[in-house]
């Protein structure tokens, strides 16, 4: 891959079948030339823009935004998300059934599966529903972005506060945001009776690509913290 330009350092590695974006979309590589740390904040070429399908040779230019971290994976690194969602699927299993909950449920009932895995036609569960509609929509929402947070945290480090705003709506959409101070992370909206997966597995791979966006924009927005601090050092 050509490219040009120097600023952020992208993280990649030797041999490896994918270039996979911000937005988790792959990008398959048929000659990989990757190696090590490839430093760029531009590609060579505009007129492919990251997150596009296209094959790429060694020849290739690409293009990127500023700030997104673009990883280099392998098969093998593609079947390694499914952990990554599995471990936030159970953060939200456990949350959202502890004991004190804001879904009650029905004795022995497993509230996550009845929220998550059914298939639905209103926002919540008629024997789930509280006095505020708005609010159990919102607490529908919140505890699987807070389980993405929990993994990032985790995984990342506490290094300045991630906040997750609820925007709950019982007629349309409900948006979720998830930022930094600086930028955010995940904007996601969905209506609430669509809100639920066919299954496990279908939920712990979107919960994989939703972390993969939001460490990419963690991860960019750390470097430019420490780029502003470099830079104003040197003044």
């Amino acid at each position: 891959m050509r490219v040009s330009g120097s600023g952020k350092y992208w993280k990649a590695s030797i041999g490896a079948d994918y270039l996979v974006t911000g937005d988790r979309r792959p990008l398959r590589l048929e000659s990989p030339q990757a190696t090590g740390i490839v430093p760029s904040a531009h590609f060579a070429d505009p007129t492919l823009s990251i997150g596009k399908q296209a094959v790429l040779t060694r020849e290739s230019p690409v293009a990127a935004t500023v700030g997104v971290i673009v990883e280099v994976m392998t098969e093998r690194g593609r079947e390694e998300q499914l952990p990554v969602g599995r471990s936030i699927f159970d953060r939200i299993r456990n949350e959202t059934n502890a004991e004190f909950a804001h879904f009650a449920g029905e004795e022995g009932e497993d509230v996550f599966a009845t929220l998550y895995l059914r298939e639905r036609d209103v926002c919540v569960p008629e024997h789930l529903l509280g006095d505020d509609v708005l609010m159990d929509v919102r607490a529908l929402f919140y505890p699987v972005f807070d389980g993405i947070r929990e993994e990032l945290q985790e995984r990342h480090g506490r290094e300045g506060f991630i906040w997750i705003a609820v925007d709950p709506s019982y007629e349309d959409s409900t948006f979720t945001v998830m930022c930094t101070d600086e930028r955010v992370l995940l904007l996601y909206w969905s209506k609430a009776w669509n809100f639920y997966w066919q299954s496990e597995e279908e939920m712990a791979e979107e919960l994989a690509g939703l972390y993969e966006t939001a460490a990419a924009g963690l991860l960019a927005a750390r470097a430019e913290r420490k780029d502003d601090a470099g830079a104003g050092e040197g003044l």
